[in-house]
């Protein structure tokens, strides 16, 4: 009987441990996937403007031996990519840039997410180039254009924290 208990007590344990691990499991993918757990609402969108920002062209840049590209065109869709390694950037002349996102569904935004290359695979100088204060502001889609802008802040995206950073 006592056996039997046992058995009984170690199976339940063993289901409970296994729901555990499937629930992490799940949890894990859908973090790594882009490292916020969030849904990328501007995955598909489309960059509709970049204003007078002016795109930095060069021939690449080469780095231990290693080319990265940094020449092709409409450098400015990268920030719409996944990747954030070293050279897949969107290089713009001066301090300021604007880019306007057209998402492919309207949404409520409560948060967005701002991602660079980590700090570890950067030189002093290239981390400099990161995002620092950065704004976001909500376009409505209304033919007249009489209804403006909305704020939704300045953000300060901080060197010294995670590559992913949400507000």
């Amino acid at each position: 009987e006592i056996l039997r208990k046992n058995v009984v007590e170690l199976t339940l344990k063993e289901r409970k441990y296994v729901e555990e691990i499937t629930t992490l499991r799940s949890e894990f993918d859908l973090y790594k996937k882009d490292m916020t757990g969030l849904v990328d609402y501007a995955y598909n969108g489309r960059i509709v403007s970049i204003g007078n920002t002016e795109t930095y062209q060069t021939e690449g840049l080469e780095i231990l031996g290693f080319r990265i590209r940094c020449g092709d065109n409409k450098l400015e869709a990268r920030i719409l990519e996944k990747s954030v390694m070293p050279g897949d950037c969107w290089p713009f002349k001066g301090h300021e840039g604007s880019a306007v996102i057209e998402l492919v569904d309207e949404i409520i935004v409560n948060k967005v997410s701002l991602e660079h290359a980590p700090r570890d695979l950067l030189s002093d100088g290239a981390i400099a180039s990161a995002p620092y204060e950065f704004s976001l502001w909500g376009l409505y889609d209304n033919a007249n254009g009489d209804v403006p802008p909305h704020s939704f802040g300045v953000f300060t995206y901080r060197l010294s924290g995670p590559e992913v950073q949400t507000f």
